[in-house]
């Protein structure tokens, strides 16, 4: 499966494939590992180095391929920045990118070919079935469902009838190759549009519309209006600058759910005006007023895997 997302990039024989983390129990970077070594690539690993030491390893030895996370993209792409090291003039012509969603939002994607001068391609897994989507160079805006290795279904998330086509429905998958954790009609909790056909790039697999539009228990109802933190997360892209961060929490006040968006930002001045800018874009797209708050630089955590940008705090007692 790790060899469709690569091959569907374009990446091969001859390609320098550089691992910018480190090896532990997170099995989505073995796999790709794995996959480079069938197709014949030349494997760069880099666990235990900081993020300048990878950078410099990415022009010394002129890697082409980074398997990495979209907020770790950014996160190398700002040390690059600071440290004088020209990324858009390297090597690197094709970034792979999974464990959050990325390269399938334009405004994050436009961003990190930007500062790498590199094409984004997103797959998809998850730990309960395996890596089950990948991207293609066809197809900017989707994701293929790899229905060599798993038969899908999209189902109304209340009932569970099968949706017609380019209906929005939750996703069933059936893995049929993993004999290790076999996985029947298991109910993903994503939600997702299938379109069927004949790819530009010659396959007939399925497309996801947007890939994964939303979580079906991450759907939360505001004063009547039903958002996805997707929805947050998209326009967000607009307003964050490589290396920074913003995570979305919910809470509720007085039995009502409420959002509050945090925005790493370091100018005071820029804080106000980012401020009232986001609130006005959610305000003109979602019809739904929320809290925004600025807080310092480096808040939250980084790391070279997940960046955990939405919190749920329902549960929690708020006066």
């Amino acid at each position: 499966m790790a060899c469709y997302i690569l091959k569907a990039a374009g990446v091969g024989k001859g390609d320098r494939i550089l691992f910018p983390f480190n090896f532990g129990p997170y099995t989505a970077f073995w796999v790709i590992y794995e996959a480079a070594y069938c197709l014949g690539a030349l494997i760069i690993p880099t666990g235990g180095w900081n993020s300048l030491q990878r950078l410099e390893c990415i022009i010394e030895n002129q890697a082409t391929v980074i398997p990495t996370t979209p907020t770790y993209a950014l996160a190398l792409a700002k040390a690059a920045e600071e440290n004088g090291v020209d990324l858009a003039s390297s090597s690197v012509r094709v970034l792979s990118l999974s464990g959050e969603p990325g390269a399938l939002i334009p405004v994050f994607r436009q961003r990190i070919q930007r500062l790498w001068n590199a094409a984004c391609f997103e797959y998809i897994g998850m730990t309960e079935v395996g890596t089950w989507a990948f991207q293609c160079s066809e197809e900017p805006n989707g994701v293929h469902i790899n229905e060599s290795e798993f038969i899908a279904e999209v189902v109304d998330p209340q009932i569970g009838t099968p949706v017609e086509e380019g209906q929005i429905g939750e996703l069933i998958l059936t893995n049929l190759g993993r004999s290790c954790m076999p996985a029947i009609r298991y109910r993903t909790g994503d939600l997702v549009r299938v379109r069927k056909g004949l790819c530009g790039c010659g396959r007939t697999f399925s497309v996801l519309e947007g890939g994964v539009l939303g979580r079906k228990d991450e759907m939360i109802t505001i004063r009547g209006v039903n958002v996805f933190p997707s929805a947050l997360a998209n326009i967000m892209q607009s307003y964050i600058r490589p290396g920074d961060d913003y995570q979305i929490e919910v809470y509720e006040k007085k039995g009502i759910s409420e959002i509050a968006i945090k925005l790493e930002s370091k100018e005071e001045v820029e804080r106000q005006v980012i401020q009232k800018a986001i609130q006005d874009e959610i305000k003109s797209k979602l019809n739904l007023r929320v809290e925004v708050k600025t807080v310092p630089i480096g808040t939250f955590p980084k790391s070279d895997h997940k960046a955990k940008r939405f919190v749920d705090r329902r549960k929690e007692s708020i006066a």
